[in-house]
């Protein structure tokens, strides 16, 4: 069965999670990724086929240190762990953690894709912004019809959540 990794927020973000792997763990073998403060994860999750990692964004870190050293640690995180499955698909949902997990997925070769959060209704986060700009994800899905094609790489594939 193909291998997927499936980036994940924390928090409030955690139903989309599991919404999304539902659905995925029907056609693939799934693993996960979870910031470390993620307990609803700790909780719904295999814990076998999850990894946690340092939080790159939390409003309480507002160290430039700190992130500088979690990006870097995400980016190694990444390359050891996607080097695994040759041909696994990476998906981010809506997390901040896909900036440097989906950069190393690409330079392993990975196809990648970014689905932005059901919140997120007028126009792309951030993160999404940014990984749908420099290419770093070869898809880009979002929520809303309306977001469709307001820029190159966006689609809209119907409600996946």
């Amino acid at each position: 069965m193909k291998k997927v990794w499936l980036i994940c927020g924390g928090g409030g973000f955690s139903w989309e999670s599991r919404e999304l792997a539902n659905k995925l763990e029907k056609y693939f073998d799934v693993y996960y990724i979870f910031p470390n403060e993620s307990q609803e994860a700790r909780a719904q999750f295999p814990t076998d086929r999850t990894i946690f990692v340092p939080t790159l964004t939390a409003r309480y870190q507002l160290s430039f240190i700190k992130k500088i050293t979690a990006f870097i640690t995400l980016l190694y995180v990444g390359i050891k762990n996607f080097k695994l499955f040759n041909d696994s698909l990476i998906i981010c949902l809506g997390t901040s953690l896909g900036i440097p997990l989906l950069i190393a997925a690409k330079l392993l070769g990975h196809k990648t894709i970014f689905v932005e959060s059901i919140t997120r209704i007028n126009d792309l986060s951030k993160t999404g912004a940014l990984l749908n700009k420099y290419k770093i994800a070869n898809k880009t899905l979002v929520q809303w019809q309306e977001q469709e094609n307001t820029a190159k790489g966006i689609y809209f594939w119907g409600n996946i959540l």
